[in-house]
């Protein structure tokens, strides 16, 4: 170990050859093992083994790869963001783009002015004044009332003389109950989606996106909680499954377990 540190020993960032052989040095300049690491971070010593030595295939798909690099740098008191870069430059192919964490932003809303608003309400009177005169036009052209009272005395002769017609008022009521719409505390209840807390009992590293961003990464305390977006194809993984409580509607429910800690789909999951 001495001869590792001395032959390493101007290492810096921009010297290092890959991101595993530079937070190695690191770590053995602060003395301190890999099971020191694992214990702190909650992560597995076979995932810290795997960074610093490059074997990027031992470790989980590459947004939790991330996150764990991105965890092994703070703890070490490094710079996260150009470590995170280093690491993705090395792992990606140049033509591949890495999903990012996306902080979102709220559209500006600004106020039309008087003049859009003058516009707005000629083109209102204009499209009134059309509508009026297609109307007035339309009911000059109408057939006269002769014909319509002509056409009711037909159609009234044409019922009386079929003797067998009977009318149900029960099949109507069936009919209307069929096509009745849903009333607006039905269509509530199916259009929102449960809220979903992550509660953590002790320290975890958890992770949390979808199929176009990051929400969530890193390594959280006790009593630290997260209420989850209310977006559909959201994915968690856990370091510590057992630190971590799902709480769906403020009703306790097992998301991730011993054998469903990474890639957990949440919407398959609740589904079942």
């Amino acid at each position: 170990m001495e001869k590792e540190q001395k032959q390493s020993e101007e290492m810096t960032l921009d010297s290092a050859t890959t991101v595993g052989s530079f937070l190695k040095y690191m770590r053995l300049k602060q003395k301190k093992s890999v099971e020191d690491v694992a214990e702190s971070l909650y992560i597995r010593k076979i995932y810290i083994r795997a960074i610093e030595e490059d074997n990027f295939a031992e470790l989980p798909p590459i947004p939790y790869g991330v996150g764990f690099v991105r965890s092994y740098a703070a703890y070490l008191g490094l710079n996260v963001e150009r470590i995170v870069q280093f690491y993705k430059n090395q792992v990606l192919p140049k033509k591949d783009k890495p999903i990012s964490t996306i902080v979102k932003q709220h559209s500006r809303v600004t106020m039309p002015s008087k003049h859009q608003i003058y516009i707005g309400l000629a083109a209102i009177l204009c499209l009134y004044v059309l509508f009026m005169g297609v109307r007035y036009f339309s009911l000059g052209k109408a057939e006269p009332a002769e014909d319509v009272q002509t056409s009711e005395v037909v159609v009234e002769e044409a019922v009386e003389a079929n003797d067998n017609v009977s009318f149900s008022d029960g099949e109507f009521i069936e009919e209307n109950n069929k096509s009745a719409a849903p009333t607006e505390s039905e269509a509530q209840e199916q259009s929102v989606r449960p809220t979903i807390v992550a509660k953590f009992k002790g320290r975890s590293w958890f992770e949390l996106k979808d199929n176009n961003q990051v929400y969530l990464s890193g390594t959280f305390d006790k009593d630290f909680e997260y209420q989850l977006p209310d977006v559909e194809g959201l994915i968690v993984s856990v370091g510590r499954y057992y630190n971590v409580a799902f709480f769906v509607n403020g009703e306790q429910v097992q998301i991730a377990g011993p054998k469903r800690q990474y890639n957990v789909n949440i919407d398959e999951v609740l589904a079942h």
